[in-house]
């Protein structure tokens, strides 16, 4: 129904506060209701894909941790599935958190990538090498090749490749763990109506990666 733009002020609050489901008041309940709705079931979705990333982060940060621990105790060839292990689950774990994206997570693959350049040199000679999107490329000629010795060279010893992905690991995990077991209500909660998150989210993420150490 169209308003006269000759009704008086009262004419209009008289139409505003009447029965009639076409009223201004009506409109903008059903208007603004909508829009609520809408925001919640896209809120839904960016926590519902965001716990299955955080899941598969986890999953890959688990497998790659195991296959370092087999590795540096390994004897014989075992040592050359178990670097092909860690390279699938380490290259499942960047991919997923690259997807995933935000502040935490980009810090992360940043010391992920540190920790490769300060160790390129040994991983290079076993055929370890690091593509442009932050995952890690196997030479298998190279690395069945690579005696036991050189192999093992590459990921221990102090400050070594595989101690210092090691504590990564076990930080994202710690990390991801928290951040993924807000609920889907908690979740949506703590976004705004332009759907950012929140300052109180962002301080809890960033006090858990502040005490990762």
């Amino acid at each position: 129904m169209q308003i006269s733009s000759t009704l008086g002020l009262s004419s209009i609050l008289d139409y505003m506060d009447s029965d009639n489901d076409n009223s201004i008041e009506s409109v903008l309940t059903a208007n603004s209701n909508y829009r609520t709705a809408i925001l919640k079931q896209k809120l839904s979705g960016i926590s519902s894909s965001s716990s299955d990333t955080a899941k598969a982060i986890l999953n890959a940060a688990d497998s790659a941790s195991s296959s370092l621990d087999s590795l540096l105790n390994d004897t014989s060839e075992d040592a050359v599935a178990d670097v092909q292990k860690f390279v699938s689950s380490y290259n499942a774990m960047v991919k997923n958190m690259s997807s995933q994206g935000g502040r935490i997570n980009v810090a992360y693959l940043v010391e992920l990538g540190k920790a490769f350049v300060d160790n390129e040199g040994k991983l290079a000679a076993i055929g370890i090498t690091r593509s442009e999107n932050g995952q890690l490329v196997v030479d298998t000629d190279k690395l069945k090749s690579s005696s036991l010795d050189s192999i093992k060279a590459a990921f221990s010893g102090n400050d070594s490749y595989a101690s210092r992905i090691s504590t990564d690991l076990a930080s994202i995990t710690k990390v991801t763990t928290a951040t993924s077991s807000m609920s889907g209500t908690a979740y949506s909660q703590n976004y705004s109506s332009a759907a950012t998150i929140s300052d109180s989210t962002q301080s809890l993420m960033d006090s858990l990666f502040n005490s990762k150490a």
